[in-house]
């Protein structure tokens, strides 16, 4: 075990090294110098962390070596940025393994997967509801943060992708569930509709990079406004059941006209969400022209529903909102293919 150490700033010789052995210099985000290495020998030693590939690399003189995020108590690595101290445990092939108790990412799998398939079995059997399946899956995460967080790893502050993996899915099916029943208590319903899909974005990021951006969280805001706009204009056709059965909506708290325009006022931010996200991405004139023609399609959704005409809300739902997403998310990609 290495005693936690202050962080210091790679020398341009540590640099030279990496760039010897085909890693790059600008891809770590921690290094730090020890007076001894773990196996005991003295001289400059240096640790070199990158988030980007997982992997932390031992500098000693010309030589590097490579242990994965895998070997080491990746909590106390991942938290570096907060405390500029870190503490390390690396497993050489020599060195004794972990103490009795410690459990490596294949078992901690095991365990998750043995109460994830118990927990399921429960729902399915015992209960005859897609609710109580999902609230199931729901319980799995919350026993997955304690599991995550035993014996080695933290409950709080966890930085691992296998967190994030167990974490985030279920959140996404709770918001799911509980806007089911939202329209029995608010007229904001239409939001955490736009929230359960809005989230996506995010989610899929932080899937996929583990790190938390703005510019997904950007994307979250233009389709949640988006999405509760359309539901606006779609509900306009229940308001009077809802008002009859006790229901909660915006139509069905609202006139038809005040209800279009916090629709439109909702695709305002919509279209300036797009905006902002469009200006941090590459530049390109394909991106450009998606984010043209998904706008020219919400303008014209107000165009052809009008409080006196809600004969066109089918199309203005379902085919101008299908035709705004697919030119929107083909253009980008190829832009960002071409950029």
């Amino acid at each position: 075990m290495i005693p936690i150490l202050p962080l210091e700033i790679m020398t341009d010789k540590v640099s030279a090294v990496l760039k010897n052995h085909g890693i790059d210099p600008a891809t770590p985000d921690m290094c730090l110098k020890l007076d001894q290495d773990m196996k005991g020998d003295y001289g400059e030693v240096w640790l070199v962390y990158s988030r980007a590939d997982g992997n932390i690399y031992r500098v000693i003189g010309d030589g590097v070596e490579t242990f994965p995020l895998s070997r080491m108590t990746a909590p106390y690595i991942d938290n570096y940025t907060t405390s500029n101290r870190l503490q390390v445990h690396l497993h050489g092939e020599d060195d004794p393994p972990p103490e009795q108790g410690d459990m490596t990412d294949e078992e901690f799998r095991e365990v998750k997967k043995s109460y994830g398939i118990a927990v399921l079995a429960v729902t399915v059997f015992l209960f005859d509801s897609v609710y109580a399946i999902a609230w199931g899956a729901v319980v799995s995460t919350l026993i997955s943060a304690f599991v995550n967080a035993s014996p080695n790893r933290k409950l709080l502050g966890y930085g691992y992708l296998e967190q994030m993996k167990d974490v985030l899915p279920s959140m996404a099916l709770a918001v799911v569930m509980f806007y089911s029943y939202c329209k029995r208590f608010t007229s904001l319903a239409h939001m955490v509709l736009g929230l359960s899909l809005g989230i996506a974005p995010v989610g899929a990021y932080i899937a996929v990079t583990g790190e938390f951006a703005l510019v997904p969280c950007i994307l979250s805001l233009l389709v949640m406004t988006w999405c509760g706009s359309f539901d606006i204009i779609y509900a306009l056709q229940d308001k009077d059941f809802d008002r009859a059965n006790g229901l909660h909506s915006i139509p069905a708290k609202f006139s038809v006209r005040t209800s279009l325009y916090i629709s439109i006022a909702l695709h305002v931010v919509t279209i300036a969400c797009l905006g902002w996200f469009v200006a941090l991405l590459p530049q390109s004139v394909w991106i450009w022209t998606g984010a043209a023609i998904f706008t020219a399609i919400i303008i014209a959704e107000h165009i052809i529903v009008t409080p006196t005409r809600q004969r066109n809300i089918p199309i203005a739902f379902g085919t101008l909102n299908g035709l705004a997403s697919l030119s929107l998310a083909t253009l980008v990609i190829i832009g960002l293919l071409t950029a």
